[in-house]
């Protein structure tokens, strides 16, 4: 029985390890721009509803399907709702609640995900780069371990978030602090998420070489 080898049964990894960033995606700083400049020269009401339309054209540009598009419009909702009760209260408190509110649900949607067996990272890494992962189970405990860790680093800067607005600094106060400390925890659970799921996907062609040579 002939053998595959490695370079031929192997998936490319490049496709997980070196994600293409898709340009669109930086306009999500956008609203938070805009929101902080107009903030400095006018009240809360034109900032919020500037940084609102700016949030519409940002979710018009980045087009996700599947799981990805359900957040999105998930956030967008958030955002809506927020918007319309900041600029009815005239109120910069109410508008920022968005982000903690917004991170809550989130890990509400992540955890349900794997209550339901669907884990989000899953289904994220098999609408990304179905090639690439297509030998990986949906429901492995892997994918299971990482939404949940992606929902613990979420729920705690939710929370973070919470207790900075409930300390009445300055919205450009809060943007920077909040946008400090949840971003770079994030960044750090996107890469090693990428390395996790790359070092199975190396694993799985050479458990099927070893299969296959004992046949």
């Amino acid at each position: 029985m002939t053998v595959p080898s490695r370079e031929s049964s192997a998936p490319n990894t490049r496709a997980i390890a070196s994600p293409r960033l898709n340009p669109t995606a930086t306009l999500s700083l956008l609203p938070v721009v805009l929101y902080v400049g107009l903030r400095a020269v006018t009240g809360p009401q034109p900032a919020i509803a500037a940084a609102f339309l700016a949030m519409i054209l940002v979710y018009r540009l980045n087009r996700h399907t599947g799981a990805l598009s359900a957040l999105a419009v998930l956030t967008l909702a958030v955002a809506t709702v927020a918007s319309a009760i900041g600029i009815a209260l005239n109120s910069d408190a109410a508008f920022l609640l968005r982000d903690p509110v917004g991170d809550f649900i989130t890990v509400a949607v992540l955890l349900g995900s794997i209550f339901k067996r669907r884990p989000f990272v899953g289904l994220i890494a098999h609408e990304v780069a179905p090639g690439v992962v297509h030998g990986l189970d949906l429901s492995s405990r892997l994918f299971s371990a990482l939404t949940l860790l992606w929902a613990a680093q979420i729920l705690a800067s939710g929370g973070v978030r919470l207790v900075l607005i409930s300390q009445e600094m300055s919205p450009q106060t809060y943007l920077i602090i909040s946008r400090a400390t949840a971003w770079p925890a994030a960044a750090a659970i996107v890469l090693l998420t990428l390395i996790l799921i790359r070092r199975a996907i190396r694993r799985r062609p050479l458990t099927a070489s070893t299969q296959t040579t004992s046949a």
